[in-house]
């Protein structure tokens, strides 16, 4: 996918959504794999520290590599180990569990559908926005090429009705925006909800 420049388009995508322009100190990226979206975010608010959460070692080196080459610095940037079953327990030498309210921005990119409990994983990462902070979850589509991809990566998805009346239901306010740049667009939709 990185080849087919999806990666890129994930990234220039978040460039252009329209989030309150804040100076936002503290992001979570959940499942973050390579870092793109973290990353992304870390350019754009660049008085932010980044926690990278993952449950491959591997693609938080992955991640942490990835910031060195984007000059990011490293005094900004934390890594853990987290299943995203309990989003909230990180590992990294010690095991920390995460506080309610602790983040300006919470994000995640097709990574909840393997939760074993994903109502329970998307209230967990809900919890954890402050007040007027924001939940971005870029997620499979219900697409054709989503669904596709979906089986492939043997990625189950609560359907996207369920995840937006979900996100409303624990008091943010909402919008669907549909990712707009090739190749994400073909797989990818986007939620982007204000905690009230």
């Amino acid at each position: 996918m990185k080849n087919l420049g999806f990666d890129a388009s994930i990234s220039k995508f978040l460039k252009e959504i329209n989030i309150a322009n804040e100076n936002y100190k503290n992001i979570l990226d959940v499942g973050c794999g390579t870092g793109v979206i973290g990353l992304s975010l870390a350019e754009r608010y660049t008085n932010s520290s980044i926690l990278f959460t993952d449950i491959n070692k591997n693609l938080l080196n992955q991640a942490r590599n990835n910031a060195e080459k984007k000059k990011i610095e490293a005094k900004r940037l934390f890594f853990g180990i987290s299943d995203i079953t309990t989003p909230k327990k990180i590992t990294s030498t010690n095991s920390i569990i995460l506080k309610d309210a602790t983040f300006d921005i919470v994000a995640t990119g097709a990574v909840i559908g393997y939760s074993q409990n994903q109502k329970q994983t998307i209230e967990d990462l809900l919890s954890l926005v402050k007040p007027n902070g924001y939940f971005i979850n870029i997620e499979m589509n219900e697409g054709f090429f989503g669904k596709m991809v979906s089986k492939k990566y043997k990625y189950p998805i609560m359907p996207l009705s369920e995840i937006e009346k979900l996100i409303k239901l624990n008091g943010f306010e909402l919008v669907s925006i549909p990712v707009t740049t090739f190749p994400a667009k073909l797989t990818r939709t986007c939620y982007v909800a204000r905690k009230l």
